[in-house]
């Protein structure tokens, strides 16, 4: 499936956004952003495409923060039969949308993340990674969001290929944060309303 379109994922600690049901997904508004996480770090989710969101959060004290400012993804689960690309193609088609962007800002309570002016040359930007994900084992979100009826719940894709610009933020302190990312090209806006306890 070529994804060539902004699509800020963030990962669950259960591998990736696809592990989890489109019943209760962050990522579509349908689950709370505890969802399949665990351990010291948690992911906070994007938005498939561009559009403008503002979400609430409870994140546990001590925990960091990952989560995407532009990415994009490519695997070759097109339906009605699958694709055939070459790992090369599909990290140039993942890597397209994060290479084309331009104005992404990051504010964390207000204070601007410096090194986001260019999504090429940005410290942020991660390169492209290839991996595998195992998509939920019932109401999987290739099926039930993105319309492929032809994949299964609980199969393995294989190979997939993300790649972007991403934030590791360190624990915040205890109380109430905002996080604010956009894009200007791609008309993004993304808010989390965070309270650490």
């Amino acid at each position: 499936m070529r994804k060539e379109k902004p699509t800020p994922t963030g990962r669950s600690n259960g591998g990736s956004v696809f592990s989890l049901p489109a019943t209760n997904s962050p990522i579509l508004d349908t689950g709370d952003c505890s969802a399949g996480q665990s351990g010291p770090v948690w992911f906070l989710a994007g938005v498939f495409g561009c559009a403008t969101n503002a979400r609430s959060c409870t994140i546990p004290a001590g925990v960091a923060l990952f989560f995407p400012i532009a990415n994009g993804w490519a695997d070759n689960t097109d339906c009605p039969s699958y694709d055939t690309f070459s790992v090369e193609q599909l990290v140039g088609f993942a890597s397209g949308y994060p290479d084309s962007v331009s104005g992404m800002s990051c504010t964390i309570d207000g204070v601007p993340v410096k090194g986001l002016e260019d999504s090429i040359t940005s410290p942020y930007r991660v390169g492209p990674q290839v991996f595998s994900h195992t998509l939920a084992s019932t109401d999987n979100i290739y099926a039930n969001f993105f319309g492929l009826t032809c994949i299964p719940d609980g199969i393995t894709v294989y190979p997939t290929v993300e790649d972007g610009v991403y934030l590791l933020l360190a624990p915040l302190s205890a109380g109430q944060h905002t996080i604010h990312c956009t894009i200007e090209s791609c008309h993004l806006d993304i808010t989390y309303h965070l309270n650490v306890n």
